[in-house]
């Protein structure tokens, strides 16, 4: 029985002092070691470690005439669109790429909260109060990219377009999307035939409801000129 513990205490000692030094080399999963792997991975990644994204200025709209399309709200009395301006400090002379569906709004209105996706995105601009045009996005596939000036520039600006507040919104936070560390890789599709769903993936199925815009909120569709 000496011996039996003996020998467990010792299979126990360097089981401990090989999952250590796993760590330490970073052949363990962690978290952190993941997402920074990640982040030289996924296209169009937003590295925010080198970015400063801060919500200056709010502004309530009922109507909006976008460069591509317009918005007025269905029932103003109720809920209305936020226009807010996004200061974003970034190295000098550097490019940057922003997509609206990295955007989110959480926010609280009287006793409770919701969470929005970003539905529009002006141009970047080098001043803040200058007219900056705005393109509203029909399902996020939309983004803002420096070029010029707002390239060279370290502090930047531009206006992101949430819809559908109620009267008494409040606390509004932005966030911005950051990888899980998760990754599945699937077979695609096919015109022709149909594929097994993949186990590990949720269902494509929908609620019909699931998605579509608030009732708040109208937006009047022009053609939609840009690429996914």
């Amino acid at each position: 029985m000496t011996h039996s513990i003996a020998d467990r205490c010792r299979r126990y000692f360097l089981t401990t002092c090989a999952t250590i030094a796993m760590v330490l080399l970073g052949l363990v999963w962690a978290p952190w070691g993941s997402a920074q792997e990640a982040d030289g991975k996924i296209p169009g990644l937003l590295d925010t470690r080198a970015l400063q994204i801060e919500a200056i200025e709010a502004m309530y709209v009922t109507e909006l005439q976008g460069s591509n399309a317009s918005f007025k709200a269905m029932e103003p009395d109720k809920f209305r669109a936020l226009v807010l301006t996004l200061r974003v400090t970034k190295p000098a002379d550097t490019p940057l790429r922003l997509y609206a569906a990295d955007l989110a709004l959480h926010y609280i209105y009287g006793d409770n909260f919701d969470v929005i996706p970003c539905m529009g995105l002006s141009t970047f601009s080098a001043s803040q109060n200058v007219d900056r045009p705005m393109v509203l996005a029909d399902r996020g596939y939309l983004s803002a990219a420096t070029s010029g000036q707002t390239q060279k520039a370290s502090v930047i600006y531009l206006d992101a377009f949430f819809q559908g507040l109620e009267a008494e919104s409040r606390d509004v936070h932005l966030l911005v999307a950051r990888p899980t560390g998760s990754m599945l890789r699937t077979t695609g599709w096919t015109a022709t035939g149909t594929s097994t769903p993949n186990p590990a993936k949720p269902s494509n199925r929908r609620d019909p409801a699931e998605g579509m815009m608030r009732e708040a909120a109208g937006v009047e569709r022009m053609p939609l000129a840009w690429g996914r």
